[in-house]
């Protein structure tokens, strides 16, 4: 970081009433978060409470997933047309009544069915957040927000699983869902009072239920296709038609939105490379941000025949250090621009990433939590500046759709990133006499991070030479 944030002018730092607004519209995604952790960590406890198969809990998790991925360009959409402090305040709602479901289901058919019901609320939280952040705040103030934004969500990635499994091994699985219910209901206090009501949409615009239905189902058989790509083989028929259809459902889904007059998807946003260069680029960062965050658990713990708590510990050091870049790394943009933090940030990952690559079975812990601590912080620094980036190449009137864009590029970037470990760890794991030795998982490994290190690197290379928008101010989309 440089000296420079040492002092940052006051004209530049959030203010009492705009850090307190800050904080009300991120505190939405700090929440959706610690859900997700919080749930993968006790997803055991649920398969043993309902003495049901490994596929089937899976769905807990899937299931909140698809219906998210699938609805936030539509919730970024309907913020922009009937404003979105109501998106956002209706998504506190919708996700309190999909968790308090949760917390009784009898069964894990209706958990998956009560979880996606809390997929709708997610989708409309973090597809309302960031567009709220950008509008009711100066630009000059913005990187700080969004890094802000970014500082909660790895908090309660952190949080989650050692909150959430201490609550679990006290009081069951179902007291991870009770714990979400009074920060939610906070959260939802706190956007009624505190956020100001922005104005929807002057000219009255149609919903777009052809492109909703058609972006959906084609994200779904992605993530599907993602899914099961390992289980059905990669080339074959069943493992090919999923990606198939998805293509197809796509090829449909941008012929019905160069057609609409009111679409989901403004397509003329990708027109300029302001805008386009950073969605390239977050998705990149987080195909290697989760290629990394993957496999290390695998590489510790049968690689290097750690012990859980160890490897867990491993993953809260690379939380908590994102904790405490993501901030700074947003007064940074703020003070310099997006360009420099966002490079830095990517290098930074590739570096991380690359000191991965180079362990072995007798490497130093010091060496490994170096390189947990460098790849983090990469993350940390990057994901803010890009942020600001992307949201402030996108007009006022388009700041919904930007925003679900974002979250959706965060999606696909991590659902590509888990099925490429995948496929490198089903190699590992199936192929030759040492299969599924640790040998055999840390050489998966080592290839799995210095593939990381290279998507990092080409993440950083194309922030060098791409150039955001003047004073990171949208210019008139025609």
């Amino acid at each position: 970081m440089p000296a420079s944030l040492e002092a940052t002018p006051p004209s530049l730092r959030l203010g009492g009433p705009e850090r307190y607004l800050a904080l009300t519209a991120a505190l939405g995604s700090f929440l959706t978060s610690l859900d997700a952790s919080a749930v993968n960590a006790v997803l055991p406890l649920i398969r043993g409470a309902f003495h049901t198969t490994i596929p089937m809990v899976q769905w807990v998790l899937q299931a909140e997933l698809l219906v998210t991925s699938g609805l936030l360009l539509a919730f970024g959409r309907l913020g922009d047309q009937l404003g979105h402090k109501r998106i956002y305040v209706a998504g506190f709602g919708v996700f309190l009544i999909g968790c308090a479901l949760c917390a009784a289901a009898p069964g894990v058919i209706p958990l998956i069915a009560f979880r996606i019901i809390q997929g709708i609320g997610t989708a409309m939280l973090l597809a309302s957040s960031p567009a709220l952040l950008v509008r009711h705040l100066p630009a000059e103030r913005r990187g700080q927000a969004l890094g802000l934004r970014a500082s909660l969500i790895y908090l309660g990635l952190a949080a989650g699983p050692a909150v959430g499994g201490w609550l679990a091994e006290r009081y069951g699985w179902r007291a991870v869902f009770c714990m979400q219910l009074p920060v939610g209901l906070l959260g939802l206090k706190l956007a009624q009072r505190l956020i100001r009501d922005d104005p929807p949409a002057t000219r009255p615009q149609r919903l777009d239920f052809a492109g909703a239905g058609t972006w959906t189902a084609g994200l779904a058989a992605l993530l599907f296709g993602l899914n099961r790509g390992n289980a059905w083989g990669w080339i074959s028929p069943a493992g090919l038609m999923p990606l198939l259809i998805s293509a197809m459902l796509w090829i449909a889904f941008l012929r019905i939105e160069r057609g609409n007059p009111d679409p989901m998807l403004d397509l003329a946003l990708f027109g300029r490379s302001s805008f386009a260069w950073p969605v390239a680029t977050l998705v990149l960062s987080f195909v290697s941000g989760y290629l990394v965050t993957f496999l290390l658990p695998f590489y510790a713990i049968q690689g290097r025949q750690m012990r859980p708590a160890a490897a867990g510990l491993l993953l809260a050091v690379s939380g908590l250090i994102r904790v405490a870049a993501a901030p700074l790394s947003g007064r940074w943009s703020d003070r310099s621009g997006s360009r420099l933090p966002a490079t830095f940030g990517a290098g930074t990952l590739a570096l991380g990433s690359f000191l991965l690559s180079r362990l072995t079975q007798d490497s130093s812990i010091v060496g490994l939590v170096a390189g947990v601590l460098i790849a983090g912080a990469g993350v940390g620094i990057f994901v803010p500046p890009n942020n600001s980036m992307l949201m402030g190449a996108a007009p006022r009137s388009r700041q919904g759709i930007a925003a679900g864009i974002l979250a959706t590029s965060r999606t696909v970037g991590m659902g590509v990133g888990i099925a490429l470990a995948g496929i490198i760890l089903s190699r590992a794991l199936g192929n030759g006499m040492k299969a599924g030795s640790a040998e055999a998982i840390l050489g998966a490994s080592g290839r799995g991070f210095a593939l990381a290190a290279v998507i990092a690197l080409l993440t950083a290379m194309i922030c060098a030479v791409a150039r955001p928008a003047r004073n990171n101010e949208p210019a008139p989309i025609h």
